[in-house]
């Protein structure tokens, strides 16, 4: 069973605006396991552990078989004002 998460993160200093820009990629897609079985509760067990703590979700954000690709920022346009901005493209349910 193999879960990917790929992901890295940049800081750009030198610039007027200060920077920070940052991409994730994480592929939950599970061909095989040791027990063969690949469906629901593969990736994380939702018996054993608990997947939503606190209102707060431990792990990737959609279901056992996905796709997901964030490109994200932020820049310090003043010293109180920063700008946060964000894409994210979700493939749920992908059996390819």
């Amino acid at each position: 069973m193999f879960l990917k998460l790929y992901g890295s993160e940049f800081n750009l200093n030198d610039y007027k605006y200060p920077t920070q820009i940052g991409i994730e990629v994480i592929d939950k897609r599970i061909d095989t396991s040791t027990t063969g079985y690949c469906g629901s509760n593969t990736v994380y067990n939702n018996r054993t552990y608990k997947y939503i703590n606190y209102s707060t979700s431990l792990g990737a954000p959609f279901d056992t078989v996905g796709k997901s690709i964030m490109l994200w920022g932020n820049s310090q346009l003043t010293k109180n004002i920063t700008l946060n901005y964000s894409t994210k493209k979700n493939l749920i349910n992908d059996l390819s």
